[in-house]
């Protein structure tokens, strides 16, 4: 009976390791992809809001310019951008959310300096032809840089008109930053 056991035995190990030296592992591999679009982005930052004005008794409109342009009149708004990617910004016209009744805005304009350069836009024709007579192409807004804007706007008539009435004016001035 030992024989029959040790024979047994002996015949699995040698078995054991027959097999064993015939089976290999199977090594697999898989590549794992990523991908993604990092979307260009502005972010405007540090921004204040500007006040109007009337520059002289019996002038017939507001302003928020003053230091921009040579107006002394109001006070500017101001905002930091700052974008990922080249990119240009424009403003619009300045939009009325609230004024007296029987004020006259023929003329409504806003115009954003970087320090250099200038970008204006109006409804109808400028306010005038000298300081307020600025470009309306866009600026160029540089990658990863951040840009100080000076931001003005007028509002009322510039041919004399009726003298701005007395109350609280409002405007919103929309600055678009758009990536190139």
């Amino acid at each position: 009976m030992i024989r029959r056991i040790a024979l047994a035995t002996g015949l699995s190990l040698l078995s054991a390791l027959t097999f064993a030296s015939t089976a290999s592992a199977e090594t697999k591999t898989q590549d794992i992809l990523f991908s993604g679009t990092v979307p260009a982005t502005c972010t405007f930052s540090n921004v204040q809001d500007g006040v109007l004005a009337q520059g002289s008794p019996g002038d017939s409109w507001v302003e928020g310019a003053a230091g921009i342009i040579g107006s002394t009149t109001g006070k500017p708004g101001t905002a930091t951008l700052k974008c990922t990617s080249a990119s240009s910004l424009s403003t619009g016209v300045p939009l009325q959310t609230a004024a007296p009744a029987g004020f006259n805005a023929p003329i409504k304009q806003s115009i954003v300096s970087d320090g250099t350069n200038y970008t204006s836009t109006s409804s109808g024709d400028p306010f005038d032809s000298g300081l307020w007579g600025q470009s309306n192409a866009p600026l160029d807004i540089p990658a990863a840089t951040d840009v100080a804007l000076t931001i003005g706007m007028i509002a009322g008539d510039n041919t004399g008109g009726v003298p701005v009435p007395a109350g609280t004016y409002s405007y919103t001035v929309t600055l678009t930053a758009t990536n190139l």
